[in-house]
């Protein structure tokens, strides 16, 4: 049985590892490592598009002031000047393992232009946890890592 916010939960787990500079859930000696993550850490906000995430999801990072937005929210407090946020994307779920990816990207200003892109892609990462006693945990690290 599918757990509810299951993918906000694994969220919160994914980005308090790498804002805090810790090893990923279920690791031990290795810290988390996230392309371009000091771009966010420190500042006043945190933005996460809610896109994929189950309606309902919280994130909540302790020391960290995380905001959930709808994409189009994102780009329109990008209209001075480029945003970072994090997407989730690429989710699948089942019983005892979900699987998906996170990344880094950059609402820019709109220009006007026709077919203008709204976002540059960053980095990000790949991670499969798995259900087990201690709960949802990511013994592998992630199964990806990339820079755009």
């Amino acid at each position: 049985m599918e757990e509810p916010r299951l993918v906000g939960r694994l969220v919160t787990l994914l980005l308090e590892s790498v804002l805090k500079g810790q090893p990923y859930p279920g690791q031990t000696a290795q810290t988390s490592s996230f392309p371009d993550i000091e771009v966010v850490r420190g500042r006043d906000e945190i933005l996460v598009s809610t896109e994929n995430l189950e309606k309902g999801s919280r994130i909540e990072v302790p020391g960290a002031n995380i905001r959930l937005l709808p994409r189009e929210q994102i780009f329109e407090r990008a209209a001075s000047e480029p945003l970072p946020f994090f997407s989730v994307t690429n989710v699948k779920l089942g019983e005892d393992q979900a699987t998906l990816s996170l990344q880094l990207s950059w609402a820019k200003p709109h220009t006007g232009e026709i077919g203008e892109a709204r976002s540059l892609g960053g980095g990000g990462v790949r991670v499969r946890f798995v259900k087990t006693e201690a709960g949802w945990q990511a013994p592998d690290g992630p199964l990806a890592t990339w820079i755009s």
